[in-house]
């Protein structure tokens, strides 16, 4: 007949792995012991086993527990105590684990303070312990504290915990600013002439820090010298923005066809003549149009001591925008995806004149905006700029490399590029290009030569620029850091990422690895350096590129690795208006994590839980300052809880 006891600690052990294996939110209503296979998974791997089943898990935390109190249990058995005693003293503790199992605040205790976690389920436990007999009481404590080590030991591998790590960042600022503000008042009568001092002396000097001039946001760089082809669309553009009438203009083209780079010419053109205000702005989503205004308001020196909400806050910039003096401004929306993305975001105002670009042309006709369309090249440009670029004579040679690449503009010169760099022959180019498996890396809901085109250059370009790369003195090493770093541009945010993130100045050879890349123009600067991106279709490229090398984890990985390394700068920075700049890039990277489906599998990494709540620590001092990215964290996050897939092996990587 088996031990009472030891199936009491087996019926634990079976609530502990419940607990577990619970669903990260109380509204799915169940447990998802016996049908969460893959969550099982996680837990399995935990235990360092890769193929147990749910009943084997629920076993295998049984037999921790009791080797863990069997000293207890064979101590009070040698001193009389009842067995019925001991079982029930395991039923409190069932209980116990019952009532906390939604306790999303005790799951990160158990995780950030692991070594004083038993004294919080002490804590907890001791109500429960009052219905313990006495002579079990030992018992109980020894079971709590085992029950305390396992929970601590699996927590950080529990499917909740990712979820309650994000709503950590969004929570308990509120009653600490409470708290701020009764102190606060307690000393209203002290400071009350103080602040009225500092009122008229704001008032006094409010013109004075109203700023001349403004340009705003991190533009792409402006391409120069053999990559730079002179478009008829920019002759357009240039006739259309000096006229103060013309107050909407929309490039509207596919993907690589050169619309940034014009609308990027235009702003540093009126930059250069020194217009009073050129502000790029991020619109890949209405919650990046409003992040970036609302940056916008604060560089503009719009007052927001009174912490308003983000939409206020948008609100305010666009009226300042509207009721300023007639002088010359631009703002740019880069990368529109949809024309109903700018309702109620759209500024005016005499002398405003704002360029969007866009892969969608529908709606722009209907809402009082001229459309310039942007196309490919005509073919005998394209053949003239890969004949002069090149230096080659070869005429046939150009003329079927454009027609191999649908003389898209970014396709033509990444491919003129890489062959005048390395050397070679517009015809051997080709060849490589029809010799690569492109239909691996083609989207398939689309059939586009031209983005067949432009994959193939991009992955052709890869290719040889890492052959070349791997022959240079160390070439492995520097190989290896440049994988890094497209690695982290493919998976963080599609707006691009810090620059210092990615290359160590003290470095020489990852300072090289990032100017190779840079040469190659596999990667882009900001005109200001302080961003890298990638282009899009080359990230997709790349994307499939690695997971069909069996690469995706280590370049997920990578990615993670990228982001802990920007909050640990953030960390180390002592300069405070430094420091929240650098944690608002870590969250803007956190956010497009969230939402950009490619990029989930970073949410995965145990490191970036806890760079997120390294960073928390110092974003509660200055809330004011996060309240733009809040109400986006708070959508984001809310979708993210909707969608979901637990069950999806894509939502469950392993990583640091």
């Amino acid at each position: 007949m088996p031990d009472p006891v030891v199936v009491a600690v087996a019926n634990v052990g079976v609530a502990l792995t419940k607990v577990l294996l619970r669903a990260c939110d109380n509204s799915l209503g169940a447990d998802l012991v016996g049908d969460g296979q893959e969550i099982v998974g996680i837990l399995s791997r935990a235990l360092r086993r890769t193929d147990e089943s749910k009943g084997q898990i629920e076993l295998r935390v049984s037999q921790a527990l009791a080797t863990r109190t069997k000293a207890m249990r064979e101590r009070c058995s040698s001193q009389g105590v009842d067995p019925d005693l001991l079982s029930g003293a395991c039923t409190e503790v069932e209980i116990i684990l019952e009532e906390i199992a939604d306790d999303g605040a005790l799951l990160l205790s158990a995780v950030r303070t692991p070594e004083s976690f038993p004294e919080t389920l002490r804590e907890y436990a001791a109500r429960r312990r009052m219905n313990v007999e006495a002579a079990a009481e030992p018992y109980f404590d020894e079971l709590v504290q085992a029950v305390a080590a396992e929970y601590s030991a699996l927590a950080p591998w529990s499917p909740r915990f990712q979820i309650e790590a994000f709503k950590s960042i969004l929570s308990g600022i509120d009653e600490i600013q409470e708290n701020s503000r009764l102190s606060l008042d307690a000393h209203a009568v002290t400071h009350d002439k103080l602040d009225t001092l500092s009122s008229k002396l704001a008032e006094v000097a409010h013109h004075e820090n109203k700023p001349s001039r403004v340009f705003f946001g991190s533009r792409p760089d402006v391409v120069t010298g053999d990559r730079y082809i002179e478009r008829d669309e920019q002759k357009h553009l240039n006739v259309l923005i000096v006229d103060p009438t013309e107050q909407r203009t929309v490039l509207v083209g596919m993907r690589g066809c050169g619309k940034t780079q014009l609308a990027a010419s235009l702003a540093k053109q009126c930059e250069d003549a020194n217009w009073n205000l050129v502000a790029w702005i991020n619109a890949v989503s209405p919650d990046t149009i409003q992040s970036d205004l609302v940056e916008l308001a604060k560089r503009l020196k719009i007052d927001t001591s009174d912490q308003p909400a983000q939409d206020v806050i948008v609100r305010r910039c666009l009226d300042h925008l509207k009721s300023a003096a007639p002088t010359d401004r631009l703002i740019v929306f880069d990368n529109v995806e949809d024309i109903n993305h700018l309702r109620g975001l759209m500024p005016n105002g005499n002398g405003l004149r704002v360029i969007a670009t866009t892969t969608n042309n529908s709606g722009w006709e209907y809402q009082d905006w001229t459309i310039i369309k942007v196309g490919v090249f005509d073919r005998d440009k394209s053949i003239k700029h890969l004949l002069d670029v090149t230096d080659s004579e070869d005429h046939d040679a150009a003329d079927a490399l454009a027609e191999r690449l649908g003389d898209l503009p970014i396709a033509v010169t990444q491919a003129s590029g890489t062959c005048k760099r390395l050397e070679i022959s517009l015809n051997y180019f080709n060849t490589l290009l029809n010799d690569l498996p492109i239909e691996e890396a083609l989207d398939p809901t689309s059939s586009s030569k031209d983005q067949e085109g432009i994959i193939s250059t991009f992955i052709t370009s890869y290719n040889l620029t890492f052959e070349q790369m791997k022959k240079l003195e160390k070439g492995e090493q520097i190989a290896h850091i440049a994988t890094c770093i497209l690695q982290a541009l493919c998976y963080l945010s599609d707006s691009g990422i810090p620059t210092r993130w990615l290359k160590d100045d003290g470095d020489l050879y990852s300072l090289k690895a990032y100017a190779l890349l840079v040469d190659s123009s596999l990667i882009q600067q900001s005109h200001d350096k302080a961003i890298t991106r990638i282009h899009r279709l080359c990230s997709y490229a790349f994307r499939k590129l690695f997971s069909r090398n069996n690469e995706e984890v280590t370049a997920l990985q990578t990615a993670a690795n990228c982001l802990q390394y920007g909050a640990g700068l953030a960390y180390d920075e002592t300069e405070p208006t430094k420091q929240v700049s650098m944690v608002k890039d870590f969250n803007r990277q956190l956010l497009s994590c969230i939402i950009q489906d490619h990029s989930k599998g970073i949410l995965s990494s145990k490191g970036v839980h806890e760079a997120m709540n390294a960073m928390l620590a110092i974003q509660i001092p200055h809330r004011e300052e996060f309240s733009d990215l809040q109400d986006i964290a708070e959508k984001a996050i809310q979708e993210l809880l909707l969608n979901w897939d637990w069950n999806d092996p894509a939502h469950h990587y392993e990583l640091e």
